[in-house]
């Protein structure tokens, strides 16, 4: 559990590199055991430009075979890592034959979003700044190849565990000062989703995006099952904390 007594800014940031460094660890070690050919981090990672609030981006290449395998319960795979707190699946956003999942970790150091993207061998290709974690660089460089015609099957559930996720980044850009384009994006997206009766948002909540976030985490927590609601939890505490060291408004 995140230690809050005393937490500043500074120490926030640490305990957060420090998270995101040993969940790293975490990923490799526990991925190593299901027989990857090769692990890449890809991202801001690889570019210089991480931060404490920034994610984990991992491209997993298996033998098809080993994939198929992976596939049938990719949770157990995930929560090897550290404890699903919630995630998103995307198939438009999975590589061709693999599969795309945003998941919340939450660990003793706060929570941490991994983008895992799951290839098979035969049709992968990893971006020129992708940095080798573990495996053979033998993948040809190039355009990750995705499933872009897939369909996103939509219901009520699958609305939520989205827009939880979206929260957590918009949590992020509202910290560094960089939520003019994410809110509205966030906002037409709960939009589309009230058709699963979803309360409204009162106007004067839209212009100020800190007020949205926590009017959307508490309409979402009404319409939310069990573990949703765990999820919703949590991340308005992290909120909360983050609102207070990063004076946002």
């Amino acid at each position: 559990m995140l230690r809050l007594r005393g937490m500043n800014r500074s120490t926030f940031k640490q305990e957060r590199l420090t998270g995101n460094k040993l969940l790293l660890n975490q990923l490799i070690t526990q991925i190593a055991r299901f027989d990857p050919v090769s692990l890449y981090m890809i991202g801001s990672q690889c570019k210089g430009k991480a931060d404490e609030f920034s994610d984990l981006d991992i491209l997993a290449i298996f033998n098809g075979f080993v994939l198929q395998r992976v596939l049938q319960k990719p949770d157990n795979l995930f929560s090897s890592i550290a404890p699903i707190l919630i995630k998103h699946e995307n198939p438009t956003l999975s590589p061709v034959a693999g599969r795309y999942s945003l998941v919340l970790h939450k660990t003793k150091h706060g929570i941490f979003q991994v983008d895992y993207y799951l290839a098979p061998l035969s049709t992968a290709k990893i971006p020129c700044e992708a940095k080798l974690i573990y495996g053979k660089d033998t993948i040809p460089k190039g355009e990750l190849s995705l499933s872009t015609t897939a369909k996103n099957p939509k219901d009520a559930k699958e609305r939520i565990d989205f827009l939880a996720c979206m929260s957590f980044i918009a949590i992020k850009t509202i910290a560094r000062g960089r939520s003019k384009d994410f809110i509205p994006f966030l906002l037409k997206e709960y939009s589309n989703a009230r058709k699963y009766n979803l309360p409204s948002i009162p106007e004067i909540m839209n212009e100020v995006a800190s007020d949205f976030i926590e009017e959307l985490l508490g309409n979402l927590y009404l319409l939310s099952n069990a573990n949703q609601r765990t999820a919703i939890t949590e991340i308005r505490s992290y909120y909360k904390l983050v609102r207070s060291l990063y004076s946002t408004t």
